[in-house]
């Protein structure tokens, strides 16, 4: 009844809205407008519902992508910092493992 009663008051204004032929009333045209009226209203009312629901996904998902997004970037970064470190690490020991050899190009050049 809930459903039926918004339909009902929806057929009755669109018929009163629904322009009638100027000799005779004719009732097949008004019931056929007023169907095409309602058939028409209820298609926008699904792409409206439709681009609604599509917006709540796409901002769900595009937040979550943006999050994923950002995460990439901070273990991208963070895997550089890691090889640079790591660089600086080795060429640190290979100045230690060169250090005896420098004294002794030093001692030999004094």
């Amino acid at each position: 009844m809930l459903v039926v009663l918004p339909l009902v008051v929806l057929v009755v204004w669109l018929a009163r809205s629904a322009p009638a032929p100027v000799l005779v009333v004719d009732l097949v045209h008004t019931v056929r407008v007023v169907v095409c009226r309602v058939m028409h209203t209820r298609a926008l009312l699904v792409r409206r519902v439709l681009l609604l629901v599509v917006r709540w996904v796409l901002a769900r998902v595009l937040s979550a992508l943006v999050l994923v997004w950002a995460l990439v970037v901070v273990l991208q970064v963070s895997v550089l910092v890691r090889q640079a470190l790591q660089a600086s690490c080795r060429v640190r020991q290979r100045l230690v493992d060169l250090l005896p050899v420098l004294r002794l190009v030093v001692v030999a050049v004094v």
